[in-house]
């Protein structure tokens, strides 16, 4: 997480949300084709870790509306994700819970990218959401995600970005990085400047409003969400072994027999 950063740290951010950016990708080329994608993974691990979840629950915890919160839901279960039942102590919710083929599909991910990595990707994620929320209720006019993520990039650089530089830094394709540029600067937030000697390269950095909205962005990631996120690596690893020993335990019956 992006914490009460100092100048002298800026670059191991800068490298952090790179690494976090790459790995999200990642998981997004893994997960293309089907209906689900990053956000319905930060459901279903977060459902993991806690042994269940509610639709509002998920959704104050992990920073999405109740309305992306329900389409999700209804991708995992439609998915053979996840279940859902009736809370016995108030039959106007329904209680969410991870199903076998849940709990296999998060095994295979966490064996593609590890367990430490799919935390990191759903605690990041889940604290850019919270971020951008939280710059709706300042009145800021409010970014994407993605928009977000290139702001700061921007900010923590030592030298002003191109298009080229953030698309490879961020693990993004250039016409997404631009396109979420020009929305930026539509809202003021960043400006440009024609690289000398090629008026082709046009160089990035924050405008006043820019550094700003980021005052809000570095109070916003100060606070502490892990809390809300550490028990996904866990929940996942204790998943990944339980599933190695029963493969194990597999195995030595055949050879015995």
């Amino acid at each position: 997480m992006i914490a009460g950063l100092m100048p002298d740290a800026d670059n191991r951010a800068l490298e952090r949300l790179s690494a976090t950016m790459q790995r999200s990708r990642a998981l997004e080329d893994r997960l293309r084709g089907s209906a689900l994608d990053v956000n319905a993974m930060m459901m279903l691990a977060r459902m993991k870790a806690d042994g269940g979840a509610t639709a509002g629950s998920l959704a104050s915890e992990l920073g999405l509306s109740q309305s992306k919160v329900s389409r999700l839901t209804a991708c995992l279960i439609d998915a053979g994700l996840v279940d859902e039942h009736l809370m016995p102590d108030d039959l106007r919710k329904n209680h969410l819970k991870v199903t076998r083929r849940g709990d296999n599909l998060l095994v295979e991910l966490s064996q593609v990218f590890g367990a430490d990595a799919l935390s990191r990707v759903c605690e990041e994620r889940s604290t850019l959401l919270h971020v951008k929320a939280a710059l709706g209720v300042a009145g800021e006019m409010r970014p994407s995600i993605t928009e977000l993520v290139i702001l700061i990039a921007l900010r923590l650089s030592s030298d002003r970005l191109s298009v080229g530089d953030l698309s490879a830094l961020l693990a993004m394709d250039q016409p997404k990085v631009s396109m979420a540029l020009r929305g930026l600067r539509r809202k003021g937030l960043v400006t440009a400047a024609s690289l000398k000697g090629d008026r082709r390269i046009h160089l990035f950095s924050l405008t006043a409003a820019g550094e700003s909205v980021w005052q809000t962005v570095e109070s916003r990631m100060s606070v502490d969400t892990a809390e809300r996120t550490a028990p996904i690596a866990e929940a996942v690893q204790n998943e990944t072994d339980e599933s190695s020993a029963f493969a194990h335990a597999s195995e030595s019956g055949q050879s015995n027999n």
